[in-house]
């Protein structure tokens, strides 16, 4: 008992002593590990933000126009499987912040995941609403409070999330009576739509290919194993730095050896003085 408490004594001096060289291998450590989930997290929102979550949609069409409705049923007419998301611009009163309010979504044909609810439900009627996190932070409202629009007075009742574009700061109502634009996934070709808006005169739609989801998948996979290796790099330093304090210290290991020291408190000096 004698002993181990005269290595823990002489294991805290060592501290005491090299205490900068601990606390600098601890903060690059630290600092690789945050770089490492900056660089994922960056990487999985950059590579197409709606390949993972556009189900088996190929298209990402947008309409506005003063003939929304019309232009709507014509797409939904070709494309019966289209998955459509109303939006409309509004702005809190009294407050400078403005952001965009999308419908409430209806179960997918295509297999999409446009809005998932974090906290709470999504909005069953008309005086009801749901916000991203980053607006209920910024309009300093919690579930629950009443939130004023220039569309009028709503009661938070979710907390929502775009899945493919975490960033993004939006609402959700139940219904829109006024939207000022569409989107709507669709499964389809370059042709169908150009014939589409040829065949209906639709002069305010525009539509965009949408990567396929592998590419997502492959940019993630890449970048974790660049991760993977960097931080066995970081691991193998790190090994190396501890063989070479043990190499400084085998002289008073030694000595502590010579002294009456058994395995068992050489064991306890060689991780005190790893620790």
């Amino acid at each position: 008992m004698g002993a181990r408490r005269a290595l823990g004594r002489w294991g805290w001096r060592l501290v005491k002593r090299e205490w900068r060289e601990q606390l600098l291998i601890l903060s690059l450590i630290g600092i690789s590990i945050a770089m490492a989930t900056v660089v994922a997290t960056l990487v999985d929102q950059a590579t197409g933000p709606l390949s993972t979550f556009q189900g088996s949609a190929t298209h990402l069409v947008v309409i506005a126009g003063d003939d929304l409705s019309s232009d709507l049923d014509a797409l939904t007419a070709a494309f019966p499987e289209a998955d459509i998301s109303l939006r409309a611009f509004d702005s809190q009163v009294g407050t400078p912040i403005s952001f965009d309010v999308r419908d409430a979504p209806q179960p997918s044909k295509l297999g999409a995941e446009s809005i998932r609810v974090i906290d709470g439900r999504l909005p069953a009627r008309g005086t009801e609403i749901a916000l991203t996190p980053s607006l209920a932070l910024e309009s300093r409202v919690e579930m629950g409070n009443s939130i004023a629009l220039a569309s009028g007075g709503y009661t938070v009742v979710g907390l929502v999330e775009d899945p493919g574009a975490l960033w993004r700061q939006f609402a959700v109502v139940d219904h829109l009576d006024s939207p000022d634009e569409a989107q709507a996934l669709v499964r389809a070709t370059d042709s169908d739509l150009s014939d589409l808006v040829n065949a209906h005169n639709i002069s305010n739609m525009g539509f965009e290919k949408l990567d396929a989801p592998r590419t997502h998948d492959i940019a993630v996979a890449v970048t974790i194993a660049l991760i993977a290796i960097a931080m066995l790099e970081i691991a193998l330093l790190c090994s190396a730095g501890f063989v070479v304090l043990g190499q400084r210290r085998i002289h008073q290991f030694g000595l502590l050896s010579a002294i009456g020291a058994t395995p068992r408190h050489l064991r306890q000096a060689m991780r005190l003085n790893g620790l």
